[in-house]
């Protein structure tokens, strides 16, 4: 029997916390949301932690440092980014001052559930999965191990325009018309941010990007949002 490495063991560490995560959103939010729904985001949270499983293994070999590489100093993985993710929380907040979009906040404590879960669960998708596997295909099966930083930067810019894409995809059929200056917005957030979580996961590991996610949307949706809820 093989034994699990350090990374398979932490990353058995991080389903288990979104599985317990995923059973507190469901005990906390089933009375509001449809069953079908409720199985749905069951199944979605199963098939993330596939995906995510196989960008771990793929990892190593398409350049990117184990999630403790002993190279890499606590401060890199984790306070640096924290750092980060606070930064862009802070700067969303700035924004919404500048041009408010509406109560978009799931209220305290709903919200230690919510936010924790979303930021691990496109994590998973975005960085650990589509930034790893597409490395990988391309530099190491197509390119046969060539170009590796190259296909890195050209992978995570493409994965934030789409991500910035998608993000304007979603306000214009739930919410409507977009104005230049949230256009601008969601450049600076959704695709900025994207870039940068695949930046800190390709210098100090996957754990530096869950980091940086959980820093932003402490700032933004858990402090300011619950303020907001409650102000309103």
């Amino acid at each position: 029997m093989r034994t699990l490495t350090l990374d398979e063991k932490i990353y058995g560490g991080i389903a288990v916390l979104l599985v317990v995560l995923q059973v507190l959103f469901t005990l906390l939010l089933a009375p509001f949301l449809p069953s079908q729904q409720i199985t749905i985001s069951w199944l979605e949270t199963i098939i993330y932690l596939v995906l995510g499983y196989v960008g771990l293994r793929l990892a190593l070999i398409s350049g990117f440092p184990e999630m403790l590489n002993p190279e890499i100093d606590n401060k890199q993985r984790f306070v640096i980014p924290l750092l980060i993710g606070i930064l862009f929380g802070a700067v969303t907040i700035v924004f919404d001052l500048i041009n408010p979009i509406g109560t978009i906040h799931f209220p305290f404590p709903i919200s230690l559930v919510v936010y924790p879960r979303a930021a691990i669960i496109q994590q998973l998708l975005f960085t650990l999965f589509l930034v790893t596997f597409l490395v990988w295909l391309i530099s190491s099966v197509i390119l046969k191990e060539n170009k590796q930083q190259q296909v890195f930067w050209g992978v995570a810019i493409a994965i934030a325009i789409a991500y910035t894409l998608w993000q304007i995809s979603l306000f214009l059929t739930f919410v409507g018309g977009l104005t230049p200056f949230f256009v601008v917005e969601l450049i600076v957030l959704s695709g900025g941010f994207t870039l940068t979580a695949a930046y800190l996961y390709r210098k100090s590991g996957f754990l530096s990007a869950i980091v940086a996610h959980l820093g932003q949307y402490l700032i933004w949706h858990i402090i300011w949002g619950g303020f907001v809820v409650l102000i309103l």
